[in-house]
């Protein structure tokens, strides 16, 4: 069977906690392993962004505001939605 999933292709989350999440592509397992019997991927995303910050702001208000929370998931190949954008130059220098 082709490459359903190919590593470094941004995707969009369409259902659990991270619905809506653009997230990449890591690794994909169009196969299944032994434990997972079905096509899934390894995605990472960014599940809060940072917010907008103002002048009259202080350091610690700002600081909290500029955080970011960045989210890990094994995903079934079904709730992903390939988007035709495409990260490889970065993957390549992790060795995926």
């Amino acid at each position: 069977m082709g490459k359903i999933m190919k590593s470094g292709k941004v995707v969009l989350v369409l259902g659990g906690r991270y619905a809506g999440r653009k997230a990449v592509v890591i690794k994909n397992y169009d196969d299944g392993t032994s434990d997972k019997q079905y096509g899934h991927a390894l995605v990472a995303g960014i599940d809060r962004y940072p917010r907008k910050i103002h002048k009259r702001m202080g350091k610690s208000k700002m600081h909290k505001r500029s955080k970011i929370k960045p989210f890990v998931k094994v995903g079934v190949v079904l709730i992903l939605f390939e988007i035709k954008m495409v990260i490889r130059h970065l993957l390549q220098s992790l060795n995926f």
